[in-house]
């Protein structure tokens, strides 16, 4: 066994124990449990949401829209495209949905596929389909890729889907993953790199490593003063050898 392989084979180790014991719940989606056409909308407007801003202020924000602001309606799609596209953008500064226009826009925008190719009823999204099925379908509504792909692992650990999908390459996935092994983030325009190497780290099921590594990212792995004492990675990690 390489060098590299051998890391590999750590960090799989490390990422497969500690999810053991993670809550891998998701917003409006209940394990092995039926879900409603009202929570999978919600979950669905929360996942539109979940786009450059921390993701607990994405789901917050969406309960927000369907409940405070729309009065909890049994289709969320239809009651945003009562709103004209003006009229919808105009609501950008009072909403407070995300702090990009196009963001409040595609709220509006992937509504609208919504009722059109699925009456409105996101579950038909996934309902009889496979994952790549699945996956063309979000990519279709105009999700984009990574957001599609934590649908997709949402509904794996929801067992709502059967099979294996890739991580959100989001921010502290890429910052984890660079550190421990180049000492440096992975940027934005590398994400094809971090889905290859998640594919070498855990090739079975690539998903599996999305949870442990975004906690690491978020609670410690931080851009600057990041806990490295404190970490799980620090036997394997470059960028804690580096600068200990």
């Amino acid at each position: 066994m390489t060098k590299l392989n051998k890391k590999y084979r750590e960090v799989e180790k490390i990422l497969l124990q500690d999810r053991e014991g993670l809550d891998l719940r998701w917003y409006r989606l209940r394990k092995g449990k039926s879900t409603s056409k009202k929570d999978a909308n919600k979950f669905i407007l929360g996942a539109i949401i979940d786009y450059q801003i921390p993701a607990q202020q994405a789901w917050d924000n969406s309960e927000r829209l369907a409940d405070e602001i729309l009065g909890d309606p049994d289709n969320i799609w239809e009651e945003i495209n009562k709103y004209s596209h003006k009229r919808w953008m105009g609501k950008f500064k009072q909403f407070r949905l995300h702090r990009f226009p196009k963001a409040h826009e595609r709220i509006w925008k992937i509504g609208k596929r919504i009722l059109e190719k699925y009456n409105g009823d996101t579950r038909n999204i996934w309902k009889d389909h496979t994952i790549n099925n699945t996956l063309s379908n979000l990519l279709n509504l105009g999700m984009g890729k990574q957001i599609s792909s934590m649908v997709i692992g949402a509904l794996i650990d929801s067992h709502i889907l059967n099979g294996k999908g890739d991580v959100k390459a989001d921010l502290h996935v890429r910052r984890v993953l660079g550190r421990v092994f180049r000492a440096a983030e992975y940027l934005a325009r590398e994400v094809d790199q971090v889905i290859s190497l998640t594919h070498s780290i855990h090739k079975n099921n690539p998903w599996l490593l999305d949870r442990g590594l975004f906690l690491v990212g978020k609670n410690f792995c931080f851009s600057k003063r990041p806990l490295c004492t404190e970490c799980k990675f620090k036997k394997v990690c470059k960028f804690y050898f580096k600068n200990k």
